[in-house]
């Protein structure tokens, strides 16, 4: 998904405006209509009421897409850096909407002043693995391993929400959400094929904090924070792995 200059800079100026709370809108037959956020909580969230929805959209047509921004301060801007954060990325809100949504979601980062590029949940696009720099959720290990299998199997993995740090919180939700996948069968490590995901726990903890796909002979291709996607060798990483899940057609 992409904007036009005059739907991005209407979309800037509404951000900016609307700072410190969250700016939100429409983007339909390719201009933003900007939408009350009608949240309780207007500086942590956003929620447009199903009336104004549905109003706008018998007037305009249908929603291409839902942009909204997430406002921050100076002082908070400093621990982002610590915990390797980025304002930008999708709350567990975002992802769930987005996933019940079904259209593209962009979000923006802003300190009231200026406002970051857009980033884009989007199923129907699927960023290059090979240029792919690290983004919670739309470009993370799991992103990366659900992508490799669409382009190179035709198969698309179900997507599940994930909080940021959850490894940091004794929360194993990687592992959890792996396991709900009823395609996904359970082998030893040692029994591992070209296609196979990999689960590891690299801190030892007994926490799930990473995955990869097995690409190809002797090659894992996977995402790590801060990265952009690469091919490593599997057996370097396959001391880590716990085991690996296959793809049962």
């Amino acid at each position: 998904m992409k904007l036009n200059q005059y739907a991005t800079e209407a979309f800037r100026q509404d951000v900016i405006k609307r700072y410190p709370n969250e700016a939100c809108g429409f983007i339909i037959n390719d201009d933003y209509h900007s939408c009350f956020n009608v949240s309780e909580e207007p500086e942590k969230h956003f929620r447009i009421s199903g009336e104004e929805r549905f109003d706008i959209e018998q007037l305009f047509g249908p929603i291409q897409a839902i942009v909204h921004s997430h406002p921050y301060t100076l002082e908070e801007s400093q621990h982002f850096a610590k915990r390797k954060y980025n304002p930008v990325w999708p709350s567990v809100g975002d992802q769930e909407s987005f996933l019940s949504d079904n259209i593209p979601w962009g979000i923006v980062a802003t300190d009231g002043e200026g406002i970051s590029e857009i980033t884009w949940l989007d199923e129907t696009e699927i960023i290059p693995l090979e240029s792919r720099k690290f983004s919670w959720f739309n470009a993370d290990c799991y992103a990366l391993v659900r992508d490799w299998h669409r382009i190179n199997n035709n198969i698309t993995l179900p997507n599940f929400t994930r909080e940021y740090g959850f490894w940091l919180n004794g929360q194993n939700i990687i592992e959890e959400g792996i396991a709900t996948i009823d395609c996904l069968k359970r082998y030893p490590t040692e029994q591992s094929i070209v296609g196979d995901i990999a689960i590891f726990d690299t801190a030892g903890t007994g926490i799930v904090n990473h995955l990869g796909v097995i690409a190809g002979t002797n090659e894992l291709y996977h995402q790590w924070i801060e990265r952009y996607a690469e091919k490593s060798r599997w057996d370097h990483w396959q001391k880590h792995c716990k085991y690996v899940v296959r793809i049962i057609k």
